[in-house]
């Protein structure tokens, strides 16, 4: 079973895979017996963004937690 961080602080800052943007992986893909890919806690700046993209393999999903965004579905 995999040791799970649930304090972001603790862990290094990446960035995402889209080139803007930084985030903090709790679990990855392997580290658990189901098919999660990734849980990860991620930050964008004013003015950074993700280009609209699509996963096959897995489901993304987003919350707000501070500030405001723009989210596109479909």
């Amino acid at each position: 079973m995999a040791k799970i961080t649930m304090n972001k602080d603790e862990l290094l800052a990446i960035t995402t895979a889209h080139g803007q943007g930084e985030k903090f992986v709790f679990l990855k893909n392997g580290e658990t017996a189901t098919t999660l890919t990734q849980f990860a806690y991620g930050i964008f700046q004013p003015g950074e963004v993700c280009s609209r993209h699509a996963h096959e393999t897995m489901e993304e999903y987003f919350y707000f937690l501070k500030g405001s965004g723009e989210y596109i579905v479909g």
